[in-house]
């Protein structure tokens, strides 16, 4: 069975701006977005920071602990005051998907806000981060110290990307969640691409429940593109499970791609039920 571009309902239930939010989201969208960059800034610098620094002094692997935990504070406590400042944004995150422990979870990516709800919820995860990344200063280097693995065409034979993909036994062991978003990129038009196989074959490998995650409207907040963040977005955020794919027996690359293809049927029939809804 192969994969098919497809629609996601991003746009259900999403009700039409009316005057006042279209007003307030030009009138608020500059003032918010500074407010909101220097609490980002100082919270870091003045509080957070420090605890990066101390973890330095610990070795490799109680380092990446602290590194993750810390990013997830930090973004956590981000995004409460988010919230408060996009005085227009609603936020439903499902309880089965904040249980989600020990897994690799895969969702479908419509904006650079769907990393801020991950790495807000788990504290201790992991993801895939294009090798690109890891170049950009201070950001390359927290994310290398919290042992995110990066990815590029060249990377994935090197020894260093493949000593990542072992530690995460110790990971997975210790209730770790590893995030991906197997499109590789953003979608630009609400359609779900086509699936890379990488996640499942380390769910399949590792034999590690394979999560599946639906992430709604927030392209709203935050669409493609743009980098300021509206107050009155128009929709509900949402986060809701989709269920799990066990890991197969046999980690074969027939299996795999078995795995790739039904949680592409998930997403999927998940958007054809909201379609019918919503008729």
């Amino acid at each position: 069975m192969s994969q098919r571009t497809t629609e996601i309902n991003t746009n259900s239930n999403i009700p039409k701006r009316n005057f006042g939010q279209v007003l307030g989201n030009a009138l608020l969208i500059i003032p918010v977005n500074i407010l909101l960059h220097i609490w980002f800034i100082t919270i870091y610098v003045c509080w957070f920071a420090w605890f990066h620094l101390f973890a330095l002094l610990k070795n490799k692997k109680d380092r990446q602990i602290a590194f993750q935990k810390t990013t997830s504070q930090y973004y956590a406590l981000w995004l409460r005051v988010a919230r408060l400042l996009l005085v227009g944004m609603k936020l439903e995150i499902s309880p089965e998907v904040r249980s989600i422990r020990k897994a690799v979870l895969v969702a479908n990516h419509l904006s650079y806000f769907d990393t801020v709800l991950m790495l807000s919820l788990f504290r201790r995860h992991k993801t895939i981060v294009k090798g690109v990344m890891f170049k950009v200063p201070i950001m390359g280097w927290a994310q290398k110290m919290a042992g995110y693995i990066p990815f590029d065409q060249r990377a994935q034979r090197h020894t260093d990307v493949l000593k990542m993909l072992e530690e995460l036994d110790d990971f997975f062991l210790q209730g770790g969640v590893l995030f991906v978003f197997p499109e590789g990129t953003r979608s630009r038009t609400g359609r779900l691409g086509h699936f890379n196989k990488g996640a499942f074959s380390i769910a399949a490998k590792k034999k590690v429940m394979t999560q599946l995650v639906l992430i709604e409207n927030t392209h709203l907040v935050q669409p493609p593109g743009k980098f300021l963040l509206r107050p009155f977005p128009g929709g509900t955020v949402r986060m809701t499970s989709l269920g799990s794919i066990p890991p197969p027996a046999d980690a074969n690359r027939a299996k795999i791609m078995q795995m790739v293809n039904e949680a592409h049927e998930h997403f999927k029939k998940k958007s054809q039920a909201e379609s019918m809804q919503k008729s």
